[in-house]
């Protein structure tokens, strides 16, 4: 049944601010409708979103929006950024956090552009599905937004020689954050905690920290030392760029680059732009 008989004061704001970026009036009431829709429709489809309001057009005008009208997405998004720093509780901070992970978003059809078979590790089933990477910004305050997105797509829907990998797109965040000037340090799970991923935040001296998973996938630094002779000078508690580690086979920091070594239990240490003090230290 329908619902919405006005846009929220949120979206009402956004076409304010995204409005002369559109070519005309009914392009704005379309941006207004998808973004209410997304938030308020039981079923994010075209037909869901159009269904959701008490008046109207025919749905197939969203529709043609959507697919056939050009409309410059990379623009909207730059215009959505600049507009969160408006609001100090979503202004960039030195303090932020940039946190990269991929994401599956399900459907039922298997016509969809780009989708496919994968693996979801949370209910343990392969879905058809979307698969998108996406970068994150975490304000200081909490608040989460999204920076940028990537999506990935099997070798059986690429053109040949245009399939890009997980790390490949990875990598593609990492560079778009770091193009726009964003401050803060990147975050990984540990799918994405891989040698060549690592040693490209090295190269653009962008620190870091990537999850120790059960397996004891990991990365490891310590300034200009090994890592292995870190975690026996620091047994006991954190201290530089450490923090605890799982027992297991790890991708290690060192001089020359990133090797995969065994270690046992203690301090894996992270990337950082500045050495973490020791609890209760001063200076």
């Amino acid at each position: 049944m329908p619902t919405m008989v006005d846009f929220p004061p949120i979206v009402k704001d956004a076409v304010d601010v995204l409005g002369d970026l559109l070519a005309n009036e009914p392009e704005r009431r379309h941006v207004a409708e998808y973004l209410t829709g997304l938030m308020v429709a039981e079923k994010k489809t075209v037909s869901g979103i159009n269904g959701a309001f008490v008046v109207t057009t025919d749905q197939a005008c969203l529709n043609r929006w959507l697919n056939e009208v050009p409309w410059d997405v990379k623009a909207l998004n730059d215009r959505r950024l600049e507009w969160l720093q408006g609001d100090p509780k979503t202004r960039y901070s030195p303090r932020g956090v940039i946190a990269i992970d991929n994401t599956l978003v399900d459907h039922a059809g298997k016509l969809i552009e780009d989708v496919g078979w994968f693996w979801d590790h949370a209910h343990e089933r392969y879905v058809i599905a979307h698969d998108d990477m996406i970068s994150n910004y975490v304000c200081p305050s909490g608040a989460p937004y999204p920076i940028a997105w990537r999506r990935f797509r099997k070798k059986d829907v690429c053109k040949q020689g245009e399939c890009t990998d997980h790390t490949e797109l990875c990598i593609a965040l990492v560079n778009d954050a770091s193009a726009r000037g964003l401050p803060g340090d990147f975050t990984l799970d540990s799918y994405f905690t891989r040698a060549k991923v690592l040693n490209h935040l090295e190269s653009i001296k962008r620190a870091y920290g990537g999850s120790c998973s059960a397996t004891g996938n990991w990365s490891m630094r310590d300034g200009n030392r090994p890592c292995s002779r870190a975690l026996a000078r620091f047994p006991g508690r954190p201290r530089n760029r450490c923090a605890w580690a799982t027992e297991g086979t790890g991708t290690v920091g060192s001089r020359g680059g990133y090797l995969r070594s065994t270690i046992r239990s203690g301090w894996c240490c992270f990337g950082r732009s500045e050495p973490m003090r020791r609890p209760g230290k001063r200076g």
